[in-house]
This record gives structure tokens, sequence and C-alpha cells, in this order.
């Protein structure tokens, strides 16, 4: 008798064992919240009719609402995981003051049994995470699956342009951004006017120091042909300078390095004594010599030299105003080039 009732306890504890596993299991899988079973149950409707943006609406509630049940967390992530963004857009040159001739473009699909059905209705926002500027925020994804960004000015960039496209559901109680599904538009290709050019200076045997800021003319070319990013600098190491004259890579990389710059415009300005003709009256003779250089490829894109004189009251007034005149006749000929460049560009 006591091995009867002992196995009839035993059975007893086994089966209530059993019926609390069920009941906890069916717990994890039904929402416990009576609004949140009604949101879930609502979701599971719209996705048989393939309404995809309420559902997961729905489902972004519910789980708002129960955080902890697996079952509607485990549906969420099954929609989530069918979801497939795709971005098209047209890698153009960027400029500073101008927006893009196309529009950016977001597709969402979802991938179901029939196979692959457009989303709409799905809010997708648009920001500069390179740059700045002017453009669409937010757009809604039409029956296509397709929300469009207009770009309508870049007004600054370092040396890349990048977009991202972010869905963010707002939904009854909270809000959801899927990392899955954040996309990014990347434009390398920067318009010449906006590379980062340096003028970099270099006195060989000067007797003076300037009293007017010769950058003044080195940088006027450039202006005037829209290069909107053109710095001015005194060499402060004439042996880097001169191995860099020679087109030497190890000297170009480290004023690359130094400068940060696109574009090395490199002008060597030597003076030489002529004569002084009275106690008041000094002439000399300056060679400048520059040369452009590209610090992607340490290519030289451009040289030319000139050579003009200048009189003084004074050797000082005199070798500057050699370095002036030269720095002017040089200075034509680097706005011929950069017409050229302009034209090649199609600007």
């Amino acid at each position: 008798m006591k091995l009867i009732r002992l196995c009839m306890i035993g059975g007893f504890l086994l089966l209530l064992l059993l019926s609390c596993t069920s009941l906890e299991k069916r717990t994890l899988h039904e929402p416990r919240d009576s609004v949140a079973q009604e949101y879930y149950a609502s979701a599971l409707r719209e996705l048989e009719k393939n309404n995809i943006s309420r559902a997961l609406m729905m489902l972004s509630a519910a789980q708002s609402r129960s955080p902890r049940d697996s079952g509607i967390r485990s549906m969420l992530n099954q929609v989530l995981s069918k979801l497939e963004p795709e971005i098209i857009y047209r890698h153009e040159v960027i400029k500073k003051g101008r927006g893009l001739a196309s529009p950016l473009q977001y597709i969402l699909r979802y991938r179901a049994e029939g196979g692959k059905i457009p989303v709409s209705d799905i809010p997708v926002y648009f920001l500069f995470r390179e740059g700045s500027g002017l453009l669409t925020g937010e757009a809604l994804t039409d029956d296509l699956g397709i929300a469009k960004c207009y770009v309508e000015e870049i007004r600054d960039f370092s040396s890349l342009l990048i977009v991202e496209a972010r869905v963010i559901l707002d939904f009854p109680g909270g809000r959801m951004e899927p990392d899955s599904l954040v996309r990014t538009y990347v434009f390398r290709d920067v318009s010449v006017l906006d590379l980062s050019h340096l003028i970099l200076l270099h006195l060989e045997g000067a007797h003076f120091s300037f009293q007017s800021d010769p950058c003044t003319d080195c940088v006027r070319p450039f202006h005037q042909n829209g290069f909107s990013d053109v710095r001015c600098a005194l060499s402060d190491s004439s042996s880097i300078f001169e191995d860099a004259f020679k087109m030497e890579q190890s000297a170009l990389k480290i004023l690359k390095n130094q400068h940060r710059a696109n574009i090395l415009v490199l002008l060597k300005l030597t003076p030489q004594f002529m004569e002084q003709q009275s106690a008041d009256f000094y002439l000399y003779r300056a060679l400048a010599q520059i040369k452009i250089i590209d610090t992607d490829t340490f290519s030289l894109q451009f040289e030319d030299s000139s050579t003009e004189k200048g009189a003084g009251r004074t050797a000082q007034e005199a070798e500057e105003h050699s370095f002036t005149r030269s720095i002017e006749d040089l200075s034509l000929k680097v706005e011929q080039y950069l017409k050229l460049i302009r034209r090649r560009n199609g600007i």
C-alpha cells in the first residue's frame, strides 16, 4: 500500500510539474497584457494581408507593452529579418554651394512566400553623417517601396560627403530604430575646386624678410577661379622643401601629413643682387619657380618659372619688389593653368 501511495503521489507531482511547465511556455508566447494581446493579434491580421508597415507598428507597440514576452519579440525579429533595404544613387562629383542632380533613393522590400513585395508608408529619415547642407529630412516609402531624398545644397565637407538613411518607427508607447535598416550614401569624388590646396613659399638665400604679405598675390589666381580651400604659408624647413621640390616622395609625404593637403603648390623664390647704381638706388632680380603636385599620386601637375627685376631706394625694397613682380608674372601663368583645369572638369 505504501508503494502504491508513493506512486500516486509521484504521478501527481509529475502531472503538476508538467502542467506548470506548459503554463509557463504558453505564458511566454502569449501576451499577458490585454492591450499588448490586441496589438499582437492585429499585427498577425495585417501580416496576412501583407500590410507590413502596419504589422511592424503593432508588433512594436505590443513589445513595448510586454517587453519580456519572447513570442512578441520573436515575431518582431522575424518580420525585421525579412525586410531588405536597397539604395540607388548616382555617384556625382560634389561641389560646395551646389546640390546633387539626382535624388537618393531608399527602397524597402519584404521577403514573403510568394516573392519580394514593396513596403509602403515607412518613414525614412535622411541626415548628413559627414558634411552639412540642405536636404529632404524625412520621406515615406511609396507603393513601390521607394523613399526619395533631394540634396538641394552642399554647404561643407572635408574629404568626402556621407548621407545616412534610417528607418524610425513611431508607435503607441515608444519609438524603434532598427540598425539593420540603416544605409549610407558615400560621395568621394570632390570637385577640383574644393580640393585642399596648400601654397608653400620658400625664400632661398633672401637677405631680408617681406614687409608685405606675399601670400596675397599667391592665392589670388586660385580665388579668382573659384577654388574654395586654398592656404598659404612660409616653409619652416628648407631641407624638406628642397627635397620635395626635387619630387622626392618621402619629403612630399611629410608635407602631405603635416598640412593635410590634396594639392601642394611649392613656390621657390631666389633673389639675386644686381647692382647699386647710386647711394639710394638698388637693383635686384628674382627667380620664381612653381610646382603643383597631386599628393594622392605624387605626380607633377604643373610647373613654370618667371624672372623679374625690382628696383628700390634700399636693398631690401629692391629685393622685395623683385619678389613681388616675379610672383605677379608667375600668377598669370598659374591662372591660365587653372582655367584649363576648369574646362577639363566641365566647370
